[in-house]
C-alpha cells in the first residue's frame, strides 16, 4: 500500500501508476496528517515523507483505499480544464482589444481579433464548467456557445449513468 496526501493535480500521475501497477493507494488529507503529529510540518519534503509514512503506518486500520474515476469523468475534467484556460485567454485579448485600442497600430489589433476568433472555436468544442470561481465569468463571456457545450455535457453525463 502506498500512503500519500492529496495534493490536487500534482497527485494525478501517482494515482494512474498506482492503478496501473494493481498497488493499493491511500490518499489523506494533508491537514488530517498536519494535526495528528505534535510537531508542526516542516517545508522539507524528506520529513514530509517520513511524517506521511508514519501517519499511514500509524493508522493503517483506517485505511481508505482511493478508486480513479471512471475515464469519462476524467476525460470531462481535462476538458472543462482546457475550456477554463481558453476562457482566461479570450478575456485577456478581450481586455487589450478594448483598453488599448486606440493605442495600438490596426496590424496588431486586428491580429488579436483574430486571435479571439479562434479562442472561440475552440471554446466551442470544450465543455461548459460547472465548478471553479471563473464559473460566472465564463458564463457571460461564452453565451453563443453554451448551448452547445451543454448539450454536449448532457450527452456526456447520460453516457457515464448508462451500464
Amino acid at each position: 500500500m502506498v500512503y500519500a496526501e492529496y495534493t490536487g493535480q500534482y497527485i494525478w500521475t501517482l494515482c494512474c501508476v498506482c492503478r496501473d501497477l494493481s498497488i493499493d493507494l491511500w490518499l489523506e488529507n494533508p491537514a488530517q496528517i498536519r494535526h495528528s503529529s505534535d510537531v508542526q510540518r516542516d517545508r522539507n519534503d524528506r520529513l514530509d515523507a517520513r511524517k506521511i509514512a508514519a501517519y499511514g503506518f500509524r493508522f493503517q486500520d483506517k485505511a481508505r483505499l482511493y478508486d480513479l474515476p471512471q475515464e469519462n469523468i476524467t476525460s470531462l475534467w481535462q476538458l472543462t480544464g482546457e475550456r477554463d484556460m481558453y476562457v482566461g485567454d479570450k478575456s485577456k485579448y478581450q481586455g487589450q482589444l478594448t483598453d488599448q485600442e486606440r493605442f495600438m497600430r490596426k496590424q496588431d489589433h486586428k491580429q488579436k481579433e483574430r486571435t479571439v476568433e479562434k479562442i472561440d472555436k475552440g471554446v466551442g468544442r470544450v465543455p461548459l464548467s460547472s465548478r471553479g470561481r471563473n464559473q460566472k465569468h465564463s458564463l457571460r463571456a461564452m453565451k453563443p456557445c453554451t448551448n452547445s457545450i451543454n448539450v454536449f455535457v448532457r450527452q456526456k453525463v447520460l453516457a457515464i449513468k448508462q451500464p
